[in-house]
């Protein structure tokens, strides 16, 4: 079923990549505990990832997050169909903007490209998250660069972000097929002594 997906083979070659540059920055971890933020109603990242970690012999529980109460309820009704079992993918109705996360138990954050749609929201959803992860997680960002931009909006590691502790560990702009690109960061502790003021108004640099 999922075969006849006209993105699936890009959604594959594309967690091919990305698996390949978590395992660079964190050679020999597992990637055990994994979150997906802006999931939808066809969450081809979970599934792509529980079946490229399968055939690789690796072990992940992904637990899906979309904001929108159908996109969750379909999401959910079409992994059980497909015979994705409770014990790998689990489900929840939230929103990045306005809910408090707790992301502390993951090990890995995803947060998918629509996830904010202007250089500001985009903002607003990092720093979100990155309030709710836990030290030592590492948060994966889809991105784009140069005209691939006008598919998919441009993630921005302003200085408030960095200041928060989110330390940028590897970028990746594919020259290929692959649309996205992706941005691998670390939570780390944040620097009390160059906190923004959250009030301060969105600045891209």
């Amino acid at each position: 079923m999922l075969l006849n997906f006209p993105y699936y083979s890009n959604y594959q070659d594309l967690l091919r990549m990305e698996t390949s540059a978590l395992a660079s920055v964190k050679p020999g971890e597992d990637l055990i505990k994994t979150a997906v933020l802006g999931s939808g109603p066809l969450p081809m990242t979970s599934l792509c990832l529980l079946d490229l970690l399968r055939n690789s012999g690796g072990s992940v529980t992904v637990h899906n997050v979309d904001h929108n109460p159908w996109a969750v309820s379909k999401s959910s009704e079409l992994c059980r169909k497909l015979g994705y079992g409770q014990e790998h993918l689990s489900f929840d109705c939230a929103d990045v903007f306005h809910d408090d996360l707790d992301l502390h138990g993951f090990d890995i954050v995803y947060l998918c490209s629509l996830v904010g749609v202007s250089g500001k929201q985009k903002h607003d959803a990092i720093l979100s998250v990155v309030k709710g992860m836990g030290v030592g997680a590492l948060l994966v960002l889809r991105s784009a660069h140069s005209l691939r931009s006008l598919l998919y909006p441009v993630v921005e590691l302003t200085t408030d972000l960095t200041c928060l502790g989110l330390k940028p560990l590897l970028i990746v702009h594919p020259c290929n097929h692959i649309i996205n690109s992706v941005v691998i960061c670390q939570i780390g502790p944040p620097d009390k002594t160059n906190l923004v003021d959250p009030r301060v108004q969105y600045q891209p640099e």
